[in-house]
């Protein structure tokens, strides 16, 4: 779970909770409320009694949505097909980073090598 200030320069003061992996899926099967009282709980145990002072919160389920996979099902080689550029477009993720994968350091290094296969050195 990521809690991350998404707050817009000059507008309202904003927090985006994102949460994943097993833990989206257990709270998935959960009621709206329960969700809800459940993110709740942690932003109250991290921030205090005034993360609960908010005016408006606006929840998405993606778990089950059509349109999000889970990782790359059967396909064991596809974070190397994702690593190769088509044309001047290539994917780059920490994930697909053979250097510290799942880490902001693994996302840059990526980053930069993705920069440096579309426009050269």
């Amino acid at each position: 779970m990521t809690v991350s200030d998404s707050s817009k320069e000059g507008g309202e003061h904003r927090l985006t909770m994102f949460i994943g992996a097993n833990t989206a899926e257990e709270l998935a099967n959960k009621s709206r409320d329960k969700q809800m009282e459940t993110a709740l709980n942690w932003l109250e145990d991290v921030f205090g009694k005034e993360a609960l002072t908010f005016k408006h919160a606006q929840q998405s389920v993606w778990v089950n949505d059509e349109h999000c996979g889970g990782g790359y099902g059967e396909l064991p080689d596809a974070a190397e097909v994702l690593r190769t550029p088509s044309g001047r477009f290539v994917f780059a993720s920490s994930e697909l980073s053979e250097q510290f994968p799942y880490y902001m350091e693994g996302a840059i290094r990526v980053g930069q090598a993705a920069v440096s296969r579309i426009f050269g050195d």
